[in-house]
């Protein structure tokens, strides 16, 4: 009888091989290397992650495989595309993103002045 291991990673997982040995799934994110994970999703049988770093990392739910799988086939086309729509759209991501830049920090303004220093004390002493 043949036994499956089957490890799903979450943040604060730690890699015992690789590049990035003994970091943590969340420290791997914060260094940027998204394509790492996507490597070690497509490319290792026993591996996977849960949905929501599926998602951080760009593995959309038609993109993601059966696991205890690999497609590193797959991996390397997602990796093509999303290279290629980087380059393509970042000046469209910028000016769709426009709208809530300004909206955020209305307000981000508008907190500055209800809860400046000043603003406090005085309702803590009552002068509104």
């Amino acid at each position: 009888m043949n036994t499956i291991i089957l490890r799903k990673l979450n943040y604060k997982s730690k890699l015992n091989f690789g590049r990035y040995e003994n970091l943590t799934i969340q420290e791997i994110i914060d260094l940027h290397q998204t394509k790492y994970l996507r490597w070690i999703y497509y490319n290792i049988n026993g591996i996977t992650f849960i949905d929501e770093i599926l998602n951080r990392i760009n593995i959309l739910k038609n993109d993601r495989i059966n696991k205890p799988r690999k497609n590193p086939q797959l991996g390397l086309k997602i990796d093509e595309l999303l290279k290629h729509y980087s380059h393509m759209t970042n000046m469209d991501i910028r000016e769709s993103n426009f709208r809530k830049k300004n909206k955020y920090t209305s307000f981000k303004n508008r907190d500055k002045k209800l809860f400046s220093k000043g603003a406090l004390q005085r309702k803590n002493h009552g002068k509104f």
